[in-house]
């Protein structure tokens, strides 16, 4: 057996040691929380451990929380958080729903409350914890590390913002064994078949507004930005371009009369603002180990993806649905629903009427607000609303 095997097989053993661990904590961690929340709320929860990490959590941010600190011993601290939503949850179960309640104007009672349920929920950790005494005879022994473990969990289902519990405590206090695992269980093979979901993007154009409000079933828009043998994945927080091999069966023939069908003339400057329209396949699932090949720069055979639906998208918020054509050396797509179709009457005569100073300006507002779109409420819909493109007529 050759070194890269040995290697390749040490790695092996070690990840599936870490998986044995990582089940044993999974399993009392869950147990505990559930214990705690069922005694103290007299209420089941249905709890979700999405994370187990070490030092830095990354699911801590994006909430306020309601933090108990409880020592080990001197230097040492075993801390519980309950987020905003978390809190509202659990005290909406006693008191009664407070849809304004807000940190800043906790009360006494519900403090207390609050700090009753995390002293508990130590307690039902601590049946799982070395003891400070413990600890000290294994660091004397050079046995221990100064790593932090942090749990995270998700309360599923009950929040459209995520309810989070955090818990962290030094690893050393920590009693970690490996379960025994069953035989037909998720092996290091299995990965390449494995299915993630990927977004694939097959390019842009630039339409007037009043050609994008105009859009019918039929129509075939050509993505002038694309090229029929690259597409580009994203996958998590990863972006890359990756080789294709074009479909023959998606070429059509492309009338450029058929192109015109929806350009009426602008009836005003407003209309013929240049707007970016993308396109992209429904969420897709392919397998890690064709994701490996597109990282590899490999050629990919995605044919059994060709019947999915696309997409064609203003501002991230889709205007209408289709299929994919190929025409020339471009992508295009032929609409068959338009999404948008209750299209406000007066959305034009509202363009109509506004102003602005310089047409940059406009350029410039379309692009902010593509990044405000992740702060909205989600009482708003995702579909493209041509009022996104009103202007200010304060400078009439």
């Amino acid at each position: 057996m050759n070194t890269n095997s040995v290697e390749q097989l040490n790695i092996k053993e070690k990840g599936l040691n870490l998986y044995k661990t990582y089940k044993f904590l999974e399993k009392f961690s869950t147990e505990a929380l559930s214990k705690s929340i069922n005694e103290f709320w007299e209420v089941g929860i249905d709890l979700k451990l999405i994370n187990i990490s070490k030092n830095q959590n990354i699911f801590s941010s994006g909430s306020e929380y309601f933090v108990t600190r409880i020592k080990l011993s001197k230097q040492d601290q075993f801390v519980i958080k309950l987020s905003k939503e978390t809190v509202q949850i659990l005290l909406d179960s006693t008191l009664g729903y407070n849809p304004e309640f807000n940190f800043e104007n906790i009360t006494e009672l519900e403090a207390k409350i609050l700090t009753s349920f995390n002293n508990l929920i130590y307690t039902n950790f601590s049946n799982n914890l070395y003891s400070k005494e413990e600890v000290a005879y294994f660091e004397s022994e050079g046995e221990t590390t100064n790593n932090e473990c942090n749990f995270t969990f998700y309360l599923k289902d009950l929040s459209e913002t995520p309810a989070k519990i955090l818990i962290s405590l030094p690893e050393k206090y920590l009693k970690s064994e490996e379960v025994a695992l069953a035989n037909n269980m998720f092996g290091i093979d299995d990965f390449p078949n494995a299915k993630a979901n990927v977004n694939l993007f097959l390019g842009t154009t630039t339409l007037p507004l009043t050609d994008i409000k105009n859009i019918e079933k039929e129509d075939i828009i050509v993505l002038e930005n694309s090229n029929i043998n690259k597409m580009l994945l994203k996958f998590e927080n990863n972006e890359m371009g990756f080789k294709v091999s074009p479909d023959p069966s998606l070429i059509i023939s492309f009338d450029n009369n058929n192109e015109d069908k929806n350009m009426s003339s602008a009836e005003n400057i407003w209309d013929n603002i240049q707007v970016e329209i993308s396109a992209e396949f429904e969420n897709v699932k392919i397998s890690l180990g064709e994701i490996k090949q597109i990282s590899e720069g490999l050629v990919l055979d995605i044919g059994s993806i060709y019947e999915n639906k696309v997409y064609l998208k203003v501002e991230n918020k889709p205007v209408a649905e289709g299929e994919l054509v190929i025409i020339n050396d471009r992508y295009g797509v032929k609409v068959n629903k338009i999404i948008n179709d209750d299209k406000d009457v007066s959305t034009t005569e509202n363009i109509e009427e506004q102003v602005m100073e310089e047409p940059q300006e406009i350029q410039q507002n379309i692009e902010e607000s593509s990044e405000l779109q992740q702060d909205v409420s989600s009482e708003n819909s995702d579909e493209f609303d041509y009022k996104d493109f009103d202007v200010d007529d304060e400078n009439i």
